[in-house]
Order: C-alpha cells, then structure tokens, then sequence
C-alpha cells in the first residue's frame, strides 16, 4: 500500500515539475514580436523593417525566407520582443510632436475679432494680410499647424471691412 502511495506522490509531482517548466518556458520571454493591426488582427512574427510606407516581417516558425509586408496605415502598434512597444503614426500624417500653431494665424484671429468691435477697416485689413501670410507659411513648413486660425481671420477680416463701410454708411 506504501509503494502505491510512493508512486503516486512520484507520479504526481514530476507531472507537476514538468507542467511547471513548460509554463516558465513558454511565459519567460517572448521569442518573437507582436504586431496590432486596426482591424484587431495580431501577427506574429520577427520585425525585419519599419518604414515611413510599410513594415515587413517574417511569421512565426516560417524560416523559408519570405518576408511579410504590411502598410503602415493599417499597424496600430508593435510590441517587440525585448518589451518596447512603438505606437505606428500613419504615414502620411501632420502630426509631430514638435508642431505648433503659427502665431500670424493666432495674431489674425484676434485682430479680426477685435475688428468685429472697434476700427474695422484698418484691424479688417491687417488680419487679411496677417491670414494670408500665415497659410502662405504653414503651407510652406509642415511643423506649423493653424491653417483654420488663418482661414478664419480672411474671413473675419472680410466682414470687418463690410461691417464697417455697412455702419458708416448707415449713420
């Protein structure tokens, strides 16, 4: 009865060992990177190359040497194998860090809200040039952003001139 006991104690706990180092194996360290589509699709495999267009990689287990292209428009984020996860911008996108908003756009808007008030003509037309030149340079650099500031200011400025000639001629 002592032997059947002994044996099921030996049989259980290298069962256990073995299922223990299966899961310290497979949970230690991820053999390969992960790639998050938008869709919600996962593909696994060795990232080989990251693009401004696209990123290529090698699936998992396949070693036959042909590489996998995706388009950057549709990764939403890669978590590589060593634990860095980049987050995929698309590729044709405005954005930067770094961008900020033209200050002649900012400047255009606020002269052609004020002209909505007080001297129409003269802040009228000084935020049409100040719009105009802002669109001209955020056309120009693409780390300048406020193309709707600038816009707004022609606008405003417009009806600040016709505001203004609509009063003077009214009283």
């Amino acid at each position: 009865m002592k032997l059947r006991f002994m044996f099921f104690v030996v049989l259980a706990f290298m069962f256990f060992n073995v299922n223990a180092n299966i899961v310290d194996k497979v949970h230690k360290v991820p053999i390969d990177d992960t790639i998050y589509l938008k869709s919600g699709t996962i593909c696994i495999g060795e990232v080989t190359e990251v693009s401004d267009k696209e990123i290529k990689y090698q699936r998992l287990g396949m070693n036959d040497g042909i590489e996998m292209v995706l388009n950057r428009n549709t990764v939403e984020k890669i978590a590589y194998s060593n634990g860095v996860v980049q987050q995929i911008t698309p590729a044709n996108s405005s954005y930067s860090p770094f961008s900020k908003t033209y200050r002649g756009a900012i400047i255009g808007f606020i002269t052609s809200i004020l002209g909505l008030i007080i001297a129409g003509i003269i802040l009228g037309t000084v935020s049409i040039i100040l719009g105009v030149s802002a669109l001209k340079k955020i056309s120009e650099n693409p780390m300048y952003k406020g193309k709707g500031l600038a816009t707004a200011a022609i606008v405003l400025g417009f009806l600040d001139i016709i505001g203004a000639i609509w009063v003077i001629l009214h009283i």
